[in-house]
């Protein structure tokens, strides 16, 4: 997931100059902020309606949910071991 430190450390490193909602919205390396409002997604569960975390930032940059608001996707993790190649996939 695309996260605030993420989008710190690609403006610091000169590699965006995305406001925050556009960085989330267009994701980092092709991958978005998938989230879910947690009433929609405690009564249906898998049939919860995935959402674009940029939904919940206003004017570029002001975050307008409560942490408790949202349920965050996770995708796939990939554990590399020393020699660069992947191990396991979580």
């Amino acid at each position: 997931m695309v996260s605030p430190v993420s989008h710190a450390i690609t403006g610091k490193a000169k590699v965006t100059s995305q406001n925050f909602q556009k960085f989330l919205g267009e994701g980092s390396g092709g991958k978005t902020g998938t989230c879910y409002e947690t009433g929609d997604f405690l009564a249906t569960v898998h049939a919860a309606t995935p959402r674009n975390l940029a939904e919940f930032v206003e004017g570029g940059k002001t975050i307008k949910f409560q942490p408790a608001g949202l349920v965050f996707g996770r995708g796939a993790v990939d554990a590399v071991g020393a020699d660069g190649k992947v191990v396991a996939r979580c």
